[in-house]
């Protein structure tokens, strides 16, 4: 690791440079929401939508899961795990969002047709 990306990182609060560039938004833009139950929601600055929950487990006190806005539910993790996870996968997701927009606005040169 180089300094210049010790200290980017450091900025960003973990996330790399090319997690910023891509998503344009770091980990910083987050923020947490208590729910009921012991609940946590994930949100994320410019976004009204709730990205991502935090739930306690069912059956074992004290861990927790990530739920995702399809249902789909992780491995069990302490909370702060948990949550440190929930926006690694945030950061993900939004990272792909971008990039599929930014495709459809610039196709691959190769793909366009150039007629003369």
């Amino acid at each position: 690791m180089t300094l210049d990306t010790a200290i980017s990182e450091k900025r960003m609060g973990g996330a790399s440079a090319l997690e910023k560039r891509q998503s344009g938004c770091d980990r910083k833009d987050f923020t947490w929401h208590r729910q009921p139950a012991g609940a946590w929601a994930l949100h994320c600055v410019g976004r009204r939508e709730v990205i991502l929950h935090v739930i306690p487990d069912a059956e074992h006190p004290r861990m927790c899961r990530i739920r995702a806005p399809d249902g789909r539910l992780s491995d069990m993790a302490n909370i702060t795990w948990a949550r440190d996870g929930a926006i690694g996968a945030a950061l993900r997701t939004l990272n792909r969002q971008r990039q599929e927009i930014a495709a459809c606005r610039h196709p691959p040169i190769a793909t366009r047709v150039h007629r003369q």
